[in-house]
């Protein structure tokens, strides 16, 4: 779900660029209000990037840690050795 949302973000982005692109003269308060609509969205796209980010390197983390103490000792077969 997070990656639909993140396709949602970009979408509005680009709709928001080409609306920027498309103003055919000089309207200060509606080039402010997509200005600040499109910083809006960009932020929202920083922080799920910056988000999904941190998972991987967090979940890159986790698959790298070795086994803990635990586990070790439940994979150890504590019977004696025969002589």
């Amino acid at each position: 779900m997070p990656n639909s949302n993140k396709n949602q973000v970009v979408a509005k982005i680009n709709y928001l660029e080409d609306e920027l692109n498309s103003l055919d003269h000089y309207l200060p308060e509606t080039y402010e209000y997509l200005m600040a609509t499109l910083d809006q969205q960009r932020r929202m796209l920083a922080e799920i990037e910056v988000s999904e980010t941190f998972q991987q390197i967090e979940q890159t983390q986790t698959d790298a840690m070795p086994c803990s103490r635990y586990q070790v000792h439940q994979s150890v077969s504590y019977g004696r050795a025969e002589r």
